[in-house]
């Protein structure tokens, strides 16, 4: 009986473990319609900071900000 127990517990504790893991990667594109490169003027991670939050808007999976480049690669969904 007390085998039993422990080891419901552990697969219990297994089981959440593989549902917490599993839902706590980032989020996925389903189907990228384009991925767009160009030139923004930026100087600092201020600034990388902004430009990248300005581009969090509906359709638009990722905005990245090359501060040596000084380009911007953007995914849209």
């Amino acid at each position: 009986m007390k085998n039993t127990k422990k080891t419901i517990r552990t697969l219990f504790i297994a089981v959440l473990a593989i549902v917490t893991f599993t839902h706590c990667g980032t989020k996925k594109p389903q189907k990228v319609k384009s991925q767009i490169t160009f030139a923004v003027g930026g100087n600092c991670d201020m600034c990388k900071k902004r430009i990248e939050n300005a581009l969090d808007i509906k359709g638009i999976y990722q905005a990245i900000y090359d501060l040596n480049n000084k380009k911007i690669f953007i995914v849209i969904l």
